[in-house]
């Protein structure tokens, strides 16, 4: 499965470390699949909540189609 196929566009959003307002990808939560994982900045949408996925932070979408925040995530690039 691709993750592209969840992705709805992009949002402006404020983050902090990037002094301002950033063009955010905005994923549907209910075209994700169990196993997808990004990085952030992201944004995950669904008709009961919004999830906002900072910088350093990776989610996982786990065998329940539950988002997984690894809040200290560091890229090795």
């Amino acid at each position: 499965q691709q993750l592209a196929a969840a992705r709805k566009g992009t949002r402006p959003a404020f983050f902090p470390e990037a002094n301002g307002f950033v063009d955010t990808p905005v994923y549907d939560h209910y075209r994700l699949f169990a196993g997808a994982t990004f990085e952030g900045p992201a944004i995950v949408e669904e008709r009961e909540s919004t999830t906002v996925v900072g910088y350093h932070q990776r989610v996982t979408v786990d065998e329940y189609l539950n988002l997984v925040v690894d809040v200290d995530y560091e890229a090795t690039a």
